[in-house]
C-alpha cells in the first residue's frame, strides 16, 4: 500500500472530516518546467477498466507527453505521521513488533521528546512510518489534472482551509487566498504565481483494512 504525507494540521482536518481534497504535482515535473505551453488532451486519456491511469498533454508544436498520477481512483492510501517507536525506558531498545507507536500529532507542539523524559527519545520522520503502524487511511474517489489557480472556493474549503483572510468588505475575504498561503508555504519552488499543473485528488477517510 502507498503512503501519503500531510502537514499535522491537515491530518487533523482529515480526521475531523474537514478535508476531502489534496493537490499534488508529482508526475508532472516535465510539464511544469513550462506549464503555460502545455494543454490537456483529456479525450486521449488512457484507460484500464474504469480507472484513468494517464493523461496526454500537447505543446504548441504538437509534441505529446503522457503523465501519470501517483494515486488512482479506488486505491486506499495510508497517512504517514511523525512518530516514535514504543521503547523500554531502561534498555532504550525499540520494540520491533506490532506494538503501538507514539504519534507526534497527539502531543503538544512544544514537546521535543515523545515521553518527555530526556534526550534519548526523538520523533522520527513520517517518511519512515510503515503501513503496519498507520492509523489513518483514505480512499481515492477522484483524480483529474488541472491548473492550480482553477481551484474554487468550495475546493479550498474541501482542502481544509476553513478559515479566511481579510474582512468581508475586502477582496481578500476568500478561502482561496488562505489556500494560496498554504500552498506557497509548502511549495516554494512551484509557487501559486507559476500556476503549475497538478493532480486534483478527492478522497474520503476509511477504516484500516483487515
Amino acid at each position: 500500500m502507498k503512503g501519503i504525507l500531510f502537514k499535522p494540521d491537515m491530518i487533523r482536518a482529515i480526521v475531523e472530516g474537514r478535508k476531502t481534497q489534496t493537490r499534488r504535482t508529482a508526475g508532472l515535473e516535465e510539464i511544469n518546467k513550462e506549464p503555460n505551453k502545455w494543454a490537456l488532451l483529456e479525450w486521449k486519456c488512457r484507460m484500464v477498466g474504469d480507472i484513468k491511469v494517464g493523461w496526454f498533454f500537447e505543446n504548441p508544436v504538437g509534441i505529446q507527453q503522457l503523465a501519470k498520477s501517483r494515486y488512482h481512483v479506488g486505491e486506499t492510501v495510508y497517512i504517514k505521521e511523525a512518530w516514535s517507536p514504543f521503547a523500554d525506558e531502561m534498555s532504550k531498545v525499540a520494540v520491533r513488533s506490532k506494538e503501538p507507536v507514539l504519534y507526534r500529532l497527539d502531543y503538544r507542539d512544544d514537546l521535543k521528546s515523545p515521553l518527555d523524559i530526556g534526550g534519548d527519545y526523538s520523533w522520527h520522520s513520517p517518511m519512515f512510518l510503515k503501513e503496519i503502524f498507520a492509523r489513518y487511511f483514505i480512499l481515492i474517489t477522484d483524480v483529474r489534472p488541472e491548473r492550480l489557480q482553477e481551484i474554487t472556493e468550495e475546493d479550498a474549503i474541501a482542502e481544509g482551509c476553513d478559515y479566511v483572510t481579510g474582512t468581508p468588505d475586502t477582496p481578500t475575504f476568500t478561502h482561496i487566498n488562505s489556500y494560496r498561503g498554504l500552498w506557497d508555504s509548502i511549495n516554494k519552488k512551484i509557487p501559486w504565481a507559476s500556476n503549475p499543473w497538478l493532480w486534483h485528488y478527492s478522497f474520503k477517510q476509511v477504516a484500516k483494512e483487515s
